[in-house]
């Protein structure tokens, strides 16, 4: 007979108990290092500073900035659900492009879209480029 179903293994089960006894949340210190928070994990200063062979100095991050990315990956997984990648499978059938905009094709973009948001930069009359619906992949010269 094993485990019950969604039940912890013993593994799980006696690291717990350690970082319960030991008054540890990892997930937490983890979040602590993502955010470059030293004081926190028990540091003194942001930065330490080290000697180096001939006199020198060199002042380094307390936490490293590989550190904190690495952090916040293993974190984020908690937080965040994993997104699969999705394939696109079918025919495309038509070609939108982009290109410079004159006023004669946003009218006739506005005439095959009545809806279409318009680019604040446009609406002030400059030049300015947009996804004009059903257009292919010709370029529109501004005069």
């Amino acid at each position: 007979m094993g485990r019950i179903k969604g039940e912890r293994n013993y593994k799980t089960k006696e690291a717990n108990e350690i970082a319960d006894r030991l008054g540890i949340d990892p997930f937490i210190i983890l979040l602590h290092i993502a955010a470059g928070d030293y004081q926190a994990l028990g540091y003194d200063s942001a930065v330490k500073i080290k000697v180096t062979k001939d006199g020198g100095t060199i002042t380094e991050d307390t936490i490293p900035i590989e550190l904190r990315r690495q952090a916040a990956s293993d974190a984020v997984q908690y937080l965040r659900p994993k997104l699969k990648a999705i394939e696109h499978s079918g025919k495309v059938d038509q070609v939108h492009s982009f290109g410079p905009v004159t006023k004669q094709a946003l009218i006739e973009a506005i005439k095959l879209d009545p809806f279409m948001d318009l680019p604040a930069e446009l609406e002030n009359g400059e030049a300015g480029a947009i996804l004009i619906p059903g257009s292919t992949s010709e370029v529109i010269e501004s005069p």
